[in-house]
C-alpha cells in the first residue's frame, strides 16, 4: 500500500488545477501543463487537497501506480509555480558552447561541431562558454534535454572530460603504473 499515494497535494491559490476526461491539468498564467491520468487510479479531492486511490474495478493492487500519479501531480504544481533547473559543466580544453537562436553548438573535441535543437519549453542560458543552466516547467523534460547534451561527450573515466551535471561526483580511474 502506497503511502505517497495517500498523501494530500494542497493546490496554492494561484495554481488552478482541473481534471476533466482523464486528464489531469494544471496552470499558473501562462505555464501549463497536462498528464493523462492512468485508467487504474482515481482521483480523490477533499478539503485538505488531492490525493490517489487505486481503482475499484481494478482491485487494490496498483497502490504503485497511484503513488506515481501523485508525485507527477506533485511536480507539475512544483513546475508551474517556481520551475525547474538543470546546470551542466562542459570540462576540457576548448569545449565550448554557443547560443544560435533556438539551437545549441557545441564544440567538444570532434571534427565537427555538435547542433542540440531545444524543445519548446525548455529555456537555455550560456555563461562563459561552459556553463550551461536548463530550465523548464516539465521536470521530466528539462532531465531528458540534460541527459542529451550530456551523451553527446560523456565525462572521461581517466581525466573527466566531457558535459557533466554541477554537483555530481566522477570517480576516476587511476591510471596504469609500470
Amino acid at each position: 500500500m502506497s503511502r505517497v499515494a495517500k498523501k494530500n497535494i494542497v493546490i496554492p491559490s494561484q495554481v488552478t488545477f482541473s481534471c476533466e476526461n482523464q486528464v489531469l491539468s494544471v496552470s499558473n498564467g501562462a505555464k501549463k501543463l497536462t498528464q493523462p491520468l492512468h485508467p487504474s487510479v482515481e482521483l480523490v479531492q477533499n478539503e485538505q487537497g488531492v490525493s490517489f486511490r487505486p481503482s475499484e474495478k481494478f482491485g487494490q493492487s496498483n497502490w504503485a501506480m497511484a503513488g506515481t500519479t501523485r508525485a507527477l501531480l506533485a511536480n507539475m504544481i512544483t513546475g508551474v509555480t517556481d520551475g525547474f533547473k538543470v546546470e551542466l559543466q562542459l570540462v576540457g580544453v576548448g569545449y565550448r558552447a554557443k547560443l544560435q537562436g533556438r539551437k545549441v553548438v557545441f564544440t567538444l573535441g570532434k571534427s565537427h561541431p555538435d547542433n542540440f535543437e531545444l524543445p519548446d519549453l525548455v529555456d537555455v542560458n550560456i555563461e562563459k562558454d561552459v556553463n550551461i543552466t536548463l530550465t523548464s516547467v516539465d521536470k521530466q523534460l528539462v532531465g531528458q534535454v540534460a541527459a542529451k547534451m550530456i551523451a553527446l561527450r560523456v565525462p572521461d573515466a581517466y581525466k573527466g572530460k566531457g558535459v557533466r551535471k554541477v554537483g555530481v561526483s566522477l570517480k576516476l580511474k587511476e591510471v596504469k603504473k609500470k
